[in-house]
């Protein structure tokens, strides 16, 4: 489910693709149209961190970013995004296209295999303490066969092995 979009230099949308329009829909219950302004479909929280990104693709930097938007029901979506400018014929920059793929399926598999790396790690930095645990019990057990024999070559074999 990429997102397709080009804004203008007012950050106005010009071009879009369904699946923006689909989550448009979804989210705000609109129906996206060209000449919206991008900004009414971002949080307004993050609303000065995209006027800075925008002013820099305005200036001809291409950018990539990971962004996070949580959904309705709390859940994280990860989508990896980059924004390039827009070229006139004239060389000047008329607006940005933006192309957004979504990774959060890639992400979530990279936070589950490290916590499986963390558990592991875990369990295996146990082992050399469970070794010396049972070793310490093995020579309790041959120290404790010594006592009950009165055998000198079987001492002398119990003591050699502990």
């Amino acid at each position: 489910m990429d997102i397709i979009v080009s804004i203008d230099r007012n950050f106005n949308v010009v071009e879009f693709n369904q699946v923006l329009a689909g989550l448009v829909k979804l989210g705000y219950n609109h129906i996206l149209k060209p000449g919206d302004a991008m900004l009414d479909y971002v949080n307004p929280v993050k609303h000065d961190v995209f006027r800075k990104l925008y002013a820099r693709v305005l200036q001809g930097e291409r950018l990539t970013d990971i962004e996070i938007f949580e959904t309705r029901e709390g859940d994280l979506l990860y989508y990896e995004t980059s924004y390039n400018p827009i070229y006139a014929e004239d060389k000047s920059i008329t607006g940005i296209s933006i192309f957004s793929k979504n990774i959060t399926d890639r992400i979530r598999s990279e936070q589950a295999l490290k916590k499986a790396y963390e558990e592991k790690e875990l369990l295996l930095s146990g082992i050399p303490l469970l070794i010396k645990n049972i070793l310490a019990i093995i020579s309790s057990v041959l120290q404790l066969l010594e006592i009950n024999i009165d055998n000198e070559e079987a001492i002398k074999c119990l003591r050699d092995s502990r």
